[in-house]
């Protein structure tokens, strides 16, 4: 077995999309047990092996077939044809020992420990209709019984041909070997056409052919450089999960739009099944009755309890309410899987595998803050607060002379700071985990100053549910071009 492919990049593309032919087919019958890839156990006929559960039966014959090995033949010409010659003629293979040679070698050698088996040539050339096989060849690619049988001068003197070359003088072994045989005419072009709507079926991502590249064309041999080369049904699913090419089924969800601004679009009513508006709450800003918000919240959340369905949350809302719904939503408590869904109805699901540096964190006193149980923090998302909110700071007597921690992105602060979900909830459970590290109190309370997206609030909400004890809440006030405390939100509540 060749364990570095030498062939030309098309060739070993063509091995491993016919490859995956056979992996679906595993995947969605129930007739394959395993399936090979480049295997250790034969030559020859190593490029793909399939064997089949008890039973199985050839459809057309109704022959028992345990086993099936395939070698694969590309050609870089599309122009030229299959013949009776290229089977005798060592040049075809480029070797010592023509093909026919070396498939009765691997066919002897099979015969000891296998009973029912195919050999099978898959090519990109089809069978010369000139040549003298053409008539005698099945659409399966086997040999028909006519040729056998038949009388004809040109088949009796092949057939002695091969008998001399095989150095065999028994017809009957020459048939036994020539039964096991199948040529299946397979060019690049047939192959990824059958293969997206085979993906399909499977439920596998499709190929996207406007590329150069793609996953399905580099899996097999990725994961042969990592020696794997067997697969069952359940390996493969997991390799495939792994590489992400899995489609998941969209689980039956429920919507829950919570606004806080009069002013929405249209979309996000059409696409939520529960509806809280809390606009009028907020149309006096210095007299917010914050006791009669949590109430509605926390009623509002009652719903969510008990539900089968996938919980997503769209927040059309202020930082605060973003804030206190992560603070109360208490995912196994619900049993659902809630998520924050962003301004385009696109959920962050819960991803904490990402693991990157994200916050550039400064003390911006020099308070010792082992014991500290009250802390001030700056987090800087869309924009850099440390300048507005430290005015603010200096103003309020009970906010001074508190250990204050600034937490500002690496990647600067700006709109798009957030790449993606994973990196969201990354961020939070950093933020969260930086705190408990420098903060030991197990009384913590926290004055927040934030500026970033209301999904990612509603994460460090969350984060910060079992950190500390009291939280409180400082949005800017754009009127009076300030910071006001806004919720303040206590453990349990």
């Amino acid at each position: 077995m060749v364990k570095s492919p030498l062939a030309p990049q098309l060739g070993y593309n063509y091995q491993a999309l016919f490859f995956w032919t056979k992996a679906i087919d595993m995947l969605i019958s129930d007739h394959i047990s395993i399936v090979k890839f480049e295997s250790d156990d034969v030559k020859v006929v190593d490029d793909v092996i399939v064997k089949y559960k008890d039973n199985y039966r050839d459809e057309e014959t109704g022959q028992q077939i345990d086993i099936d090995f395939f070698q694969l033949k590309y050609h870089m010409s599309q122009s030229d044809a299959f013949s009776s010659d290229n089977l005798i003629n060592p040049n075809f293979v480029r070797n010592n020992e023509s093909l026919i040679e070396r498939l009765f070698s691997e066919y002897k050698k099979l015969k000891i420990s296998n009973k029912n088996f195919r050999l099978i040539i898959v090519s990109s050339w089809v069978w010369a209709s000139d040549d003298l096989l053409f008539s005698y060849i099945k659409t399966n690619g086997g040999f028909k019984q006519d040729f056998f049988v038949s009388t004809k001068k040109t088949i009796i003197e092949y057939k002695q041909k091969l008998m001399q070359l095989l150095k065999i003088s028994d017809i009957q072994l020459l048939n036994e070997f020539l039964i096991t045989l199948r040529f299946e005419y397979l060019n690049m072009q047939v192959l990824k056409n059958i293969l997206n709507p085979l993906l399909y079926s499977a439920k596998l991502k499709p190929i996207n052919y406007s590329i150069s590249t793609n996953e399905y064309e580099s899996l097999p041999w990725k994961l042969l450089r990592q020696n794997y080369t067997i697969y069952s049904k359940e390996s493969m699913l997991i390799h495939l999960e792994n590489e992400g090419l899995l489609i998941k089924e969209e689980q039956e969800k429920e919507v829950f739009f919570i606004q806080s601004y009069e002013t929405i679009a249209t979309k996000y009513l059409k696409a939520s099944s529960h509806h809280l508006d809390l606009s009028t709450s907020f149309i006096n800003l210095d007299s917010v009755d914050w006791t009669e918000i949590k109430n509605k919240l926390k009623s509002f959340i009652l719903k969510i309890y008990g539900s089968d369905k996938e919980i997503h949350l769209l927040l059309q809302t202020r930082l605060s309410i973003s804030l206190y719904l992560g603070y109360l939503v208490k995912d196994q408590q619900a049993g659902v899987n809630v998520i924050p869904t962003l301004s385009d109805l696109t959920p962050w699901p819960d991803s904490q595998n990402y693991t990157d540096d994200h916050w550039d964190i400064n003390i911006l006193n020099d308070q010792n803050t082992d014991n500290f149980e009250e802390i001030v923090i700056l987090c800087s998302v869309t924009h850099n607060i440390n300048q507005s909110s430290f005015e603010f700071l200096q103003k309020n007597v009970f906010l001074q002379n508190k250990a204050c921690f600034s937490f500002a992105c690496k990647n600067g602060c700006n709109s798009v700071t957030i790449a993606d979900n994973k990196q969201a909830w990354s961020m939070a459970n950093e933020l969260a985990e930086e705190i408990s590290r420098r903060c030991l109190s197990s009384n913590l309370k926290i004055h927040l100053f934030y500026a970033g997206p209301s999904a990612l609030a509603y994460v460090i909400g969350k984060k910060l549910q079992l950190k500390a004890i009291e939280l409180y809440l400082y949005e800017y006030n754009q009127q009076k071009g300030e910071y006001m405390q806004s919720i303040n939100v206590r453990r349990g509540e």
